[in-house]
């Protein structure tokens, strides 16, 4: 399932085929998460809006200011969501022709 990352046209394993042995349920978990990112196909612009949604979380224990947090992300959100849709109408677009 390997998934790859181009770099100066050179296909560079970003993770590799088989976890290695002895992984725990958190090694694990962390590699199922990027093998179904890799599945989603996501721009660079779609993986960084998603991982700054998910950097700004408002739920942590110690912020003082949650709310504003809150509002950040939910602005995240929103350019997710509108990258998201740019690319589907332009697979429709393309499917039309």
């Amino acid at each position: 399932w390997g998934c790859h990352w181009a770099v100066q046209s050179r296909d560079i394993p970003l993770f590799p085929a088989v976890p290695p042995s002895g992984c725990d349920d958190l090694i694990g978990a962390v590699f199922e998460l990027g093998r179904t990112l890799c599945r989603l196909q996501l721009s660079d612009e779609e993986l960084a809006l998603f991982t700054a949604a998910v950097l700004l979380s408002p739920d942590r224990p110690w912020l003082t200011e949650s709310k504003k947090v809150q509002k950040l992300q939910d602005k995240i959100y929103v350019a997710l969501q509108h990258e998201i849709q740019k690319k589907h109408s332009a697979e429709d677009k393309l499917s039309k022709v």
